[in-house]
């Protein structure tokens, strides 16, 4: 389903780029130019789905060249490689995979992914120790309070990624397994790394029944402590 939404979504600028999810990739870049104005940007795409991040970011810094790595589940990487991958775009299984093929990161993105890693803290810090130029994680579900919530988040299948759902494909209800960790935690291992962090509380998180418990937040650390 992922697949062939992405295959069907025809990128329209002035409507997509001002959603709020859209907004995010174009905040994320033009930070890390605000620091570096590069004309090449390496930017690994933790739990990016078919890449449409890339489109929003290519159409809206067309100065602006940039080698882009998805990381994505093993099942969907062989389908998104043979029908999505193009010049600028490809995808890999793991971060270090990802890693071999950007070399230097510029930056790391990530957008409403570490919920649904087996061990949040553990993906985090392995993205952490890229030592990218910029982090920015965003819509990230996580626990106010001392300990890790783990609950089960259910989505219509045509609900995840852009574009229309194909007509052959059948939207079922699915039931992801997530878990949020405490956000002092995960802060507590960025400083770890990162000398400049900001922190953007932005409301409590609706995907899950514990969501009085788990608030999202925008993440933005800079300067890497190189370990």
């Amino acid at each position: 389903m992922i697949v062939e939404k992405n295959i069907n979504w025809e990128y329209a600028y002035e409507k997509d780029v001002t959603s709020y999810e859209n907004q995010k990739i174009v905040t994320a870049i033009a930070h890390h130019q605000s620091r570096h104005n590069s004309s090449f940007v390496t930017v690994l795409d933790f739990g990016g789905g078919g890449g449409h991040s890339f489109e929003i970011a290519q159409q809206t810094f067309k100065k602006i060249s940039m080698k882009w790595v998805v990381v994505e589940r093993e099942k969907i990487v062989k389908m998104l490689t043979n029908r999505i991958s193009r010049d600028g775009l490809s995808f890999a299984s793991s971060i270090e995979e990802a890693k071999k093929m950007t070399g230097n990161v510029d930056l790391i993105f990530c957008n409403s992914a570490l919920q649904y890693t087996d061990a949040p803290l553990d993906s985090l810090e392995n993205l952490l120790r890229q030592n990218a130029k910029t982090v920015f994680l965003t819509r990230s579900p996580f626990a106010k309070g001392k300990d890790a919530i783990s609950y089960i988040q259910p989505s219509l299948s045509e609900s995840n990624g852009p574009g229309h759902p194909p007509r052959n494909l059948h939207s079922v209800l699915e039931g992801y397994k997530c878990k949020s960790v405490p956000i002092e935690e995960v802060l507590s291992l960025i400083q770890k790394y990162y000398r400049e962090v900001k922190v953007f509380d932005e409301g409590r998180w609706e995907g899950a029944r514990s969501a009085k418990l788990i608030n999202s937040y925008t993440i933005l650390a800079t300067n890497p402590i190189l370990i």
